[in-house]
């Protein structure tokens, strides 16, 4: 039986300036013990706990909206190798009280 390491997401982090109309992107460091490339990621931003709906909160990149602002917004990744394996769900909310710049 063959068996294959998950890919691992780690230094899950949200980097950017927080300004209204601007972009933030999630970002972190894709590893796999096997050298599996990195196949179709998963990525999720949330909003006060809660998935930002759309495609908008489904990309690395999430453009800023007044709405966000004095709210809790945290970025999630799902690994997945090439070869289709999948790893654990990470996710980082450094901006507790998100204050976007106006």
């Amino acid at each position: 039986m063959d068996i294959t390491a998950a890919p691992v997401a780690s230094n899950v982090i949200i980097i950017g300036e927080a300004i209204i109309g601007g972009v933030i992107r999630g970002s972190y460091v894709y590893e796999n013990v096997d050298e599996n490339p990195e196949g179709a990621s998963v990525y999720l931003w949330y909003l006060d706990n809660t998935p930002i709906a759309g495609p908008e909160g489904s990309i690395i990149d999430l453009r800023v909206k007044h709405e966000y602002e004095g709210r809790s917004l945290v970025f999630s990744v799902t690994p997945v190798a090439s070869s289709g394996e999948i790893g654990q769900h990470i996710q980082h909310g450094d901006r507790d009280r998100f204050e976007a710049l106006e």
